[in-house]
């Protein structure tokens, strides 16, 4: 993870984007209802949102954020399942998870590392992985759907178009902006 983006996440910023959590919820629920999964990483989770209501249904969840703030936001009562480190591309939790999910965590990382990033969240995953990475906010990559659907097959992950396609139609009208047309849904390959 880029260091000049480990501070660049303020306590401001957490709070601004609490106003996104009827949207985050709406996702979560999405998840829930079309992703059959025990266990969840939020890799970059940020405030804890998305894993935040899925561990109200009593799935294990897991989150990790670079921000030292990112923690200090979340609701008090997910904090103890996120944990604050430094992610880069080699990170091997010595664990898997039925879902992986990273939603706009990649452009925290320099071109040349996004690769790496892809390999590990696979690496982690049992199933599933959940990925969105096109926050016109921070992206710097310009990387476009169909390299990141590269670089997921190239480390062992496949774009499942169908269930894509049911959460961008789900999502259109309601949910935040860079959820619609740049949330994609991976499946492990065998």
């Amino acid at each position: 993870m880029r260091r000049d983006l480990i501070t660049a996440y303020s306590p401001l910023f957490y709070k601004q984007e609490a106003k996104y959590a009827p949207s985050y919820h709406r996702v979560a629920d999405w998840l829930l209802a079309n992703l059959d999964f025990q266990n969840v990483l939020d890799m970059g989770c940020g405030n804890g949102m998305i894993i935040d209501y899925i561990r109200a249904t009593n799935i294990s969840v897991k989150g990790i954020d670079g921000s030292v703030h990112a923690k200090a936001q979340a609701r008090p009562s997910i904090r103890p399942f996120i944990s604050t480190r430094d992610v880069t591309p080699t990170l091997d939790l010595q664990e898997t998870y039925d879902l992986v999910v990273c939603t706009e965590f990649a452009q925290c990382f320099d071109v040349q590392d996004l690769d790496g990033l892809v390999r590990m969240l696979v690496h982690h995953a049992n199933t599933w992985l959940f990925f969105s990475a096109f926050n016109e906010r921070l992206d710097k990559h310009k990387v476009s759907q169909q390299d990141w659907t590269s670089k997921f097959l190239k480390a062992g992950a496949s774009l499942d178009k169908d269930k894509t396609e049911m959460f961008r139609a789900r999502v259109k009208a309601d949910v935040i902006p860079w959820f619609k047309g740049g949330a994609m849904i991976f499946r492990r390959l065998a």
